[in-house]
């Protein structure tokens, strides 16, 4: 919490943005059993002083702080939403649906609401409606009130989707809950959406860019890593945040320290899949910028190496075993499943159903991870159903 309290108001205070808004999606309370009132006082108390615009209430946050966030909400007063979930004893609404979110000097009005799933197991003094119906009835509402529409939702891709399907006045969605990040904001039909990952690891940045008649007519988006290049012994007191000197951050003789482990760790128990990615486009994605003379662009990094802004691939004099689109590209940063492996003494000849159940399962990769990169404007050609055959493993 720290080191997000140092960057979000380094990045307030030296933006050149007229207008910024910090919004979490959900999903802030921890699935660790350990987790206690303690930890999620300290959450709070962090949201609190870095002054978040608007926090999205999500199932995990109902089944493991609820109870808490309602005895102490008095206290923290903190800017709770969510439109599809009730009180299940007057059907009323258990926070505010949205919000509303305009300053002295400027001319954008901002509407902020929230959903979460609706077919999951909730404490019994709540209950969630349908988020399509909800949602169907209070966006009509908010655009007649605002400029643009931000949806926190935690959902998934198929049930945004079908959320914009119903809905497509949302400019923005950005969803929680999902392990698969979006640094980058996909475009589904006119609605731009993105996901900062999960485990608190980011912050994610999106910048919008809007004409004379306030419609959104650019987006730059992108995930800052929480690592040891921000400082985390900044001193968040009572009435703002004081930033304190960055740590040096530590340079190995092997190069920039990353969560990523390269594609040569994942053949050591994944040798057919590592085989035909070898032999894919994706392994040799660096070397057409290369042959271009555009390997210093940053614009172009993002989706010819592994895990570039995402604490993996900096420069190639720095973190050359991270070039090319590597299986961590599309499977997210696999260090802590390499090193949970080994802890497990895991080999070929023992991997047996009981030890690969204490193995954390990695995230679902679906067509929305592919859209990341290979856009309208990048790959106007691009069909996933047949180009998925062609990478299959």
């Amino acid at each position: 919490m720290a080191r997000r309290a140092t960057y979000i108001q380094t990045q307030i205070k030296n933006s050149e943005i007229h207008y910024s808004i910090v919004l979490d999606a959900g999903n802030f309370s921890s699935t660790n059993p350990t987790f206690n009132n303690r930890g999620i006082e300290k959450i709070l108390t962090g949201f609190k002083r870095i002054n978040y615009d608007a926090i999205n209430l999500s199932i995990n946050d109902l089944k493991l702080s609820w109870s808490y966030v309602k005895e102490t909400k008095n206290t923290h007063n903190l800017p709770f939403i969510s439109a599809n979930i009730f009180s299940k004893n007057n059907l009323k609404s258990l926070v505010d649906p949205y919000l509303f979110l305009s300053k002295k000097d400027s001319l954008i009005n901002i509407g902020v609401f929230g959903l979460t799933q609706s077919n999951v197991n909730i404490p019994n003094d709540i209950t969630i409606m349908n988020p399509y119906e909800i949602a169907s009835k209070i966006v009509p509402e908010m655009k007649e009130r605002c400029d643009i529409v931000i949806c926190l939702a935690d959902l998934n891709m198929r049930e945004i989707e079908k959320l914009l399907d119903k809905c497509p006045d949302i400019d923005v969605v950005i969803q929680s809950g999902s392990k698969q990040q979006i640094p980058r904001p996909i475009r589904i039909r006119n609605t731009r959406v993105v996901n900062a990952g999960t485990k608190g690891q980011y912050v994610g940045v999106l910048e919008l860019k809007v004409n004379e008649s306030k419609e959104v007519v650019a987006d730059h988006g992108y995930l800052k890593p929480l690592d040891r290049s921000v400082s985390d012994v900044s001193v968040i007191t009572q009435q703002n945040v004081i930033d304190l000197p960055k740590k040096k951050r530590e340079i190995t003789a092997k190069g920039i320290p990353t969560d990523y482990a390269t594609a040569l760790f994942c053949k050591t128990c994944h040798l057919p899949q590592y085989q035909i990615w070898k032999s894919s486009p994706h392994a040799k994605a660096f070397e057409s910028i290369e042959k271009k003379q555009v390997s210093q662009k940053s614009e172009c990094f993002q989706c010819h190496t592994t895990g570039y802004l995402l604490s993996g691939f900096t420069r190639i004099n720095q973190t050359p075993h991270l070039k090319g689109v590597q299986c961590e590209a599309c499977h997210g940063p696999q260090k802590s499943h390499i090193y949970q492996v080994m802890s497990l003494k895991v080999k070929k000849r023992n991997y047996d159903i009981k030890l690969k159940s204490m193995i954390t399962p990695l995230p679902t990769v679906d067509e929305y991870s592919c859209y990341k990169c290979h856009t309208e404007k990048t790959d106007p050609t691009f069909k996933y159903n047949d180009k998925i055959l062609e990478i299959k493993h």
